[in-house]
């Protein structure tokens, strides 16, 4: 009871209340609260015994609101309150009452709680007038504050200072019962691992027991490792026992009331070896509860082995409902490695085939995309940058690079630099302790290597060879050498466009767009893998490169100036060789060189295109020079006819030196012109 007293007027150094007979007063002190102070308590004492009265001693005069706290206690033995008979008791609540005095007023609330296990009813209520918890808790303090109890409010009255009485009718109730089977099989080479989890709710009144029912085949088998949990066979069985089954009785040592749980285990090596190739039908035993409210479970199926495969389409399911192990399990209840899992809420049936299958080793590294940036530089030597985009199962990389490699700077690992071991020749190892197998990553690696017409890439060495999808090669010549042709199997990935009078190549994808894919799904900016370079671009690609030694590119570069000067030589010399010759004699030579250069730009695209523009200009060069001796030719046949004499006859000219002059007969014949 909480009496709170708002004493006008003058102070008062005593509190009186009236209690119901049977009660024993357990404490009394003051207690502050909804802004009253706690009363100066000093004694107390009980008067009267048929309408007894607490006295309560202050130690000082109080005034104002003040707050007492009481407690009371009585016993009531009723063995039907004890275990769930069915009857009802009636139980007389007397009420404690402040007295107010003639000149003052009271007023109350009473809120009964009752533990679960009790179904309380009001069978006589008196002067009382029922309310909600809300407006009996308001402005005053919970009944249960600081109180370790199970009991809950279940009626909530208001009274007057008129009498009141209250009778409630109590019932025990019955256990509830709920039971959750968690039923995990691991199945092995020749035998299947079980173990069943039992989550156990029970309200209302403790149980001292649970029954399981048990296959036959493996009653003798299973084990309970939960500590303080025993069990005992039901001798004789239950009536309702199933055939083939055996009815357990599981002890927890104490009442069972509230949530807990027990573990069954057991392993049946009754399963036939699994061979490879080779099917074994496995028929999941049914452990059943009984004498339960509810009942249902989840069963969970694991392999131990990464060979070992479950088809459920060879067995039989029934009453089952496969669910998802990563979302649908129960509380309480993990499965990581679940291959499948079900759930039931009646008797099941469930048996699957496990296949055994020969492990095929997979390949631990594959690198998804890779980018190889080399500069040949005039000093024939080739710096080389090597990106990587990839996953890899491994501990450390193995990476073999091209004879007489040097490396430049440490490996680095989505930007962090990595510590690079050196193993056998050209070998080197580079740890991932940070990447997770499915994690994807960017490797970087920078070397130098002397020569610059063969260009090898690393080599991933490790069994199997790492898979590898597209690659793209970015070759940087000098500006002033030309390339003349490549061999190797690489597809070219740039096309020609003009450059005033020569062609110069471009590529489909410039070297930022390079970069974004690279990059692209790491995490990396494409500015964090700088490489200087240095020339003219041309990009190459391949799909599943082969090994270096056959899968190599090699580039036939020369210098521009020589390469012109080479194409003017042969042609002007050509032309000269030619001068002698009709006109016929040449457009022959003239479509020869063109014949020459289309038949080149079939096989030797590359070539054809930087030749072009020397071809063009050394043919240039022949005709000015063949006109040159044309015009030349006709000026010295027009000086030569007057000295030729005075008559009239040899002024004129001949039909022979004219056709010498127009079109040498020499020409037609295909022998030198006398012109």
């Amino acid at each position: 009871m909480l009496a709170l007293y708002d004493i006008q007027r003058a102070g008062v150094f005593q509190l009186d209340l009236e209690l119901p007979a049977g009660y024993t007063v357990l404490r009394v002190r003051g207690q502050s609260a909804a802004g009253a102070a706690a009363a100066p308590y000093d004694t107390h004492h009980i008067e009267g015994k048929e309408k007894p009265r607490l006295v309560v001693h202050l130690a000082k005069k109080a005034i104002g609101r003040v707050g007492l706290h009481v407690e009371l206690t009585r016993d009531i033995s009723q063995p039907d309150l004890l275990v769930p008979s069915g009857k009802a008791v009636e139980v007389e609540v007397g009420i404690p009452r402040g007295v107010a005095g003639p000149e003052g007023r009271s007023a109350g609330r009473v809120i009964v709680l009752a533990p679960e296990s009790l179904q309380v009813n009001p069978s006589k209520a008196e002067g009382l007038r029922r309310i909600s918890l809300k407006e009996a808790l308001e402005g005053m303090e919970s009944p249960r504050q600081g109180k370790t109890t199970d009991a809950r409010p279940v009626l909530e009255f208001a009274h007057t200072q008129d009498p009141a009485a209250l009778v409630l009718s109590a019932e025990r109730r019955r256990p509830f019962v709920t039971v959750r089977q968690f039923l995990v099989g691991q199945i092995e080479d020749g035998a299947i691992t079980y173990e069943a989890t039992f989550f156990h709710t029970v309200q209302y009144s403790g149980v001292k027991s649970l029954r399981i029912d048990l296959p036959e085949g493996i009653a003798d088998l299973v084990k309970v490792p939960t500590p303080g949990v025993r069990h005992e066979v039901i001798q004789p069985p239950p009536k309702d026992t199933a055939k083939g089954y055996v009815a357990w009785r599981v002890f927890a040592g104490k009442e069972m009331l509230g949530d807990g749980q027990f573990q069954l285990r057991w392993t049946d090596s009754r399963v036939q070896k699994l061979d490879v190739g080779r099917s074994v039908l496995i028929e999941v035993p049914h452990l059943r509860p009984k004498e339960v409210d509810r009942a249902w479970g989840q069963i969970v199926l694991k392999k131990k082995s990464e060979t070992i495969d479950i088809d459920e389409g060879q067995g039989k399911l029934e009453n089952l409902r496969p669910i998802d192990p990563q979302h649908d399990l129960m509380p309480g209840a993990s499965a990581p490695d679940a291959a499948r899992a079900y759930e039931f809420h009646d008797d099941f049936t469930l048996s699957v085939a496990a296949v055994r299958y020969q492990l095929h080793d997979i390949k631990h590294t594959s690198i998804e995309r890779a980018l190889l940036r080399m500069v040949v530089t005039r000093a024939d030597l080739v710096a080389v940058q090597a990106l990587y985009q990839m996953r890899s199962a491994q501990q450390r990389l193995a990476i073999v690079l091209p004879e007489g490699a040097q490396v430049d700077k440490r490996p680095r690992v989505n930007g962090q630099s990595a510590v690079l071991e050196r193993g056998g020749a050209n070998e080197y190892f580079v740890p991932l302790p940070s990447v997770g197998p499915d994690q994807v990553f960017l490797l970087e690696i920078q070397y130098s290597v002397p020569g610059g017409s063969r260009l090898e890439y690393p080599v991933f060495h490790e069994e199997p060879t790492p898979a590898v999808q597209k690659v793209y090669l970015a070759v940087y010549v000098p500006q002033e050498k030309v390339l003349l042709g490549k061999q190797g199997p690489w597809t070219e990935e740039f096309f020609w466009e003009r450059d005033g009078l020569s062609w110069r190549p471009a590529p489909y994808r410039q070297e930022h767009e390079l970069l974004q894919w690279i990059t692209e799904g790491t995490g990396q900016h494409p500015g964090s893998v700088p490489f200087a370079t240095d020339g003219r671009m041309y990009l190459f690609s391949t799909l599943r490169p082969a090994d270096p030694e056959t899968g190599a590119l090699r580039l036939a570069t020369l210098r521009e100036e020589w390469l012109h000067g080479l194409v003017m030589a042969f042609v002007v010399l050509g032309g000269l060789v030619l001068l002698p010759w009709g006109v016929r004699v040449r457009a022959l030579g003239v479509a020869l060189v063109a014949l020459a250069w289309m038949t080149g730009a079939v096989f030797a695209p590359i070539l054809a295109r930087q030749v072009a523009y020397g071809v063009a200009t050394a043919l240039g060069v022949v005709l000015v020079l063949w006109l040159a001796a044309f015009v030349w030719s006709m000026r010295r046949g027009g000086r030569q006819s007057p000295t030729t004499g005075g008559s009239a006859e040899a002024q004129q000219p001949s039909p022979s030196n004219d056709a010498s002059v127009s079109q040498p007969p020499a020409s037609l014949e295909g022998g030198p012109s006398h012109a």
